[in-house]
Order: C-alpha cells, then sequence, then structure tokens
C-alpha cells in the first residue's frame, strides 16, 4: 500500500498536466480529482482507521471502502 501511495502522490503532484484518470479496475475513465481522495483513503487503511471486510470472493486480503473506490489489502 506504501507504494500505492507514492503512486497517487506522485499523480497528484502532476494534476494539472491531465483531467482524466483510466484505472486498471473499474469504471473509467474518472475524474483526476479522484486522486485527492485515494491518497487519504490509502493512508486510513494502513493505519487501520478503516475496518476491511471479507470480499466476496476468496482472497486472503480485505476489502476497504474509501467512498470513492475499494482497496484489496
Amino acid at each position: 500500500m506504501g507504494r500505492y501511495i507514492e503512486s497517487m502522490e506522485d499523480m497528484f503532484a502532476l494534476m494539472t498536466s491531465y483531467d482524466t484518470v483510466y484505472p486498471s479496475h473499474g469504471l473509467f475513465p474518472v475524474s483526476a480529482s479522484i486522486v485527492v481522495c485515494l491518497i487519504p483513503g490509502a493512508k486510513k487503511v494502513m493505519a487501520g482507521e478503516i475496518q476491511g471486510e471479507a470480499p466476496s470472493f476468496e482472497t486472503d486480503a480485505k476489502l476497504y471502502d474509501v467512498n470513492v473506490a475499494k482497496f484489496l489489502y
């Protein structure tokens, strides 16, 4: 998750250069403004501030909902 946060922070630094993001999963395209919400959401997951739930498929990861996206972690 740490590398993901670093990547989102890099994208945040470049936000004036783009207005659309094409994520590798889910619905796309999405507004670049999603990056602003993903960073604190991912940090909350890492800090244990958001409770994970078991996803609907078999995996050792938990599903964390940060309102604008869900993370498997």
